[in-house]
């Protein structure tokens, strides 16, 4: 003898199977069908409004920027160069450049 749970779940998962004729096992089964769409809804939203959240916050540029020893110029003119330089020199040690600038 199968437990109500367990034929109301094997209904759900094939419904053309026909062993659901009583009104219990209709219930459950209805029960469950709609409990998971539920579940699955609720975890579909939860994920997207994380990702949502995410790319929102890189967006606004509001994360946190754990990189050091780095110096970041935004843009680039003829006198990029020499800003470079300027600033390798006042350092006066190696460190990274990392140059964000719109191709042309």
């Amino acid at each position: 003898a199968e437990s109500p749970l367990w034929r109301a779940l094997r209904a759900v998962a094939n419904p053309f199977e026909d062993d659901f004729k009583a009104g219990p096992l209709r219930a459950v089964s209805l029960l469950c069908a709609l409990g998971g769409m539920v579940f699955f809804g609720l975890l579909c939203g939860i994920v997207t409004d994380s990702v949502d959240a995410s790319m929102g916050a890189l967006a606004r540029g509001r994360t946190p920027c754990f990189a050091s020893e780095h110096v970041l110029m935004l843009g680039w003119n003829s006198n990029s160069t020499h800003v470079l330089r300027s600033v390798a020199a006042s350092t006066g040690k190696r460190s990274t450049a990392v140059i964000m600038s719109q191709r042309s």
